[in-house]
């Protein structure tokens, strides 16, 4: 049922019997963002609401994305933060403002005499489904996040709300498409599956002790004799960095995030025989540690 095309219906069909007190209109207040732990967002409504009725919450123009919210959101916040995450997942509506309504209803249906006048929520990034190197590295549209002098500036991954992972800084759920993505060091700990920024603040070495890699006596050595250990090492993961730069070595090949394609197209996948031969890379010292299975 669309909202605003029930005018056309005559209230008597709508109150069974005369014991029904008029119930008056319901008021949503503004929709503030807050920390995921807190619900992620802010959901208040004023109203009378009769002992047996409940309240519904309503997402887009229509009936059709509804959740439960008598007693208020922040009664059952983590729950109710899935389900509107999950709402919003069947709705498509993943980094849009969309109209949010509440309304009481009674006997399975909706008083359309209470229903609020909309408020808008913002909703969060689309979020990741599945973890891993090559899982994160194949999802559509992800960005290199980094700032160009390699500063950051991006979003981590948050654990998982419902079996999904959603782009979140600060404890707060983002909705800036420029953060849809990784930069080197948040691409390795996410897909590693380190949430909410674990190991993430610092260099190669931080996230590869984040992960538990374990060292393989190849700290700080030449392009050459990495080319040589992984002509011997053909299969394994390895987290391989230099000064400003981390990667996943996954069966020889390299696994990043990087803007050396664009800052719109950040994963990047490379033979690695072909990545130590580009010129950035020539002349480098560089640390290699195993990933355990």
């Amino acid at each position: 049922m669309i909202f605003g095309h029930h005018h056309h219906h005559s209230p008597k069909s709508r109150v069974p019997g005369p014991v029904k007190h008029a119930v008056g209109v319901l008021t949503l207040k503004q929709i503030q963002p807050v920390r995921r732990d807190h619900g992620g967002y802010k959901i208040e409504f004023h109203g009378t609401v009769p002992r047996h009725d409940t309240v519904c919450l309503y997402l887009g123009n229509n009936t059709r994305y509804s959740m439960d919210i008598t007693g208020g959101y922040h009664k059952h916040r983590m729950a109710h933060l899935e389900q509107l995450l999950d709402l919003m997942d069947q709705g498509g509506f993943w980094g849009k403002k969309i109209p949010v309504r509440v309304a009481i209803r009674s006997g399975g249906k909706i008083l359309q005499e209470t229903l609020s006048p909309p408020q808008f929520i913002q909703c969060p990034l689309e979020p990741i489904r599945e973890i891993g190197v090559e899982e994160v590295g194949s999802v559509e549209g992800l960005r290199y996040t980094g700032k160009p002098d390699g500063s950051g500036g991006g979003a981590f991954l948050s654990s998982p709300i419902g079996d999904k992972y959603f782009f979140a800084y600060d404890g707060m759920l983002i909705s800036d498409p420029k953060r849809r993505g990784f930069d080197c060091t948040t691409y390795v700990g996410s897909a590693h599956g380190l949430p909410n920024g674990l190991g993430q603040g610092g260099d190669g070495k931080t996230v590869a002790e984040a992960i538990k890699a374990e060292p393989c006596d190849m700290e700080h050595k030449h392009t050459k004799a990495v080319r040589e250990f992984f002509e011997v090492q053909k299969t394994g993961t390895y987290i391989m960095w230099r000064h400003g730069h981390v990667v996943v070595v996954k069966d020889c090949f390299v696994h990043e995030f990087t803007n050396r394609v664009s800052m719109e197209q950040g994963y990047c996948k490379t033979e690695v025989a072909e990545w130590l031969a580009l010129p950035h890379n020539k002349n480098e010292k560089f640390s290699v540690r195993k990933v355990k299975t």
